[in-house]
């Protein structure tokens, strides 16, 4: 009976082999750690509006944020995606929350959106909103006199719902977000609704009665 005698070079590179084998098969069978990956805004400077609709704030705010979440909350800087005044425009914010982040994001991951600039509302005929309006977030490039950009709660939630992950935050920092705001708890506070008063766009049909106050005493 022949017997085959293995060199201790290869019998190290069999147990080695065996050791590698063993440690594919334990990382496959260890739990995934959930990754975090984040998606933050901030306007401070719109392109349409003049002097009197820009946000100072908005920008400082969005990359406080970013370097909490990166400093205290173990984001990556390379999963946190900051887009901010040109960069935010409508089309900027779609491709970000409709693409970026779903070609990224895990089933198991923890996701962050964060939007600082103007909030605003727009008519609509959907037979399904009691009043006829919407919430809206107004992006960089949105316009004072027509909802072309404005970016509409239904469309938002579109988005958000086309993520791997339901593990999602979503942090609105501006008017109408809930259709409740703090900022004007103080007078050193600018408000963050768009200037646009909706009496000045005619209402569609299925629009409710509800009179909608002027742009100075929304933020009032």
């Amino acid at each position: 009976m022949k017997r085959r005698t293995l060199s201790t070079t290869s019998f190290v590179a069999l147990v080695a082999l065996m050791g590698l084998a063993w440690m594919e098969g334990s990382a496959r069978d260890a739990p995934v750690q959930p990754e975090k990956w984040a998606v933050i805004i901030g306007v401070s400077e719109y392109m349409n509006l003049d002097e009197d609709g820009q946000l100072p704030g908005a920008v400082p705010d969005a990359r406080a944020l970013r370097d909490v979440l990166v400093a205290r909350w173990g984001f990556p800087e390379d999963h946190v995606l900051l887009l901010l005044d040109r960069d935010a425009t409508r089309e900027g914010i779609r491709s970000a929350l409709a693409e970026w982040l779903p070609d990224r994001a895990g089933a198991e991951d923890e996701v962050v959106v964060y939007f600082a600039g103007h909030g605003s509302q727009i008519w609509v005929d959907d037979g399904e909103t009691p009043d006829g309006l919407r919430q809206t977030i107004a992006p960089s490039d949105v316009l004072l006199d027509a909802p072309d950009y404005d970016i509409v709660d239904r469309e938002l939630r579109e988005w958000l719902e086309g993520l791997p992950t339901e593990n999602v935050t979503v942090l609105l920092d501006s008017c109408h977000s809930g259709q409740l705001t703090t900022r004007d708890a103080t007078p050193f506070s600018r408000s963050r609704a768009l200037s646009r008063n909706m009496e000045d766009f005619p209402a569609p049909p299925t629009a409710g009665t509800r009179s909608l106050p002027s742009p100075e005493e929304a933020r009032g």
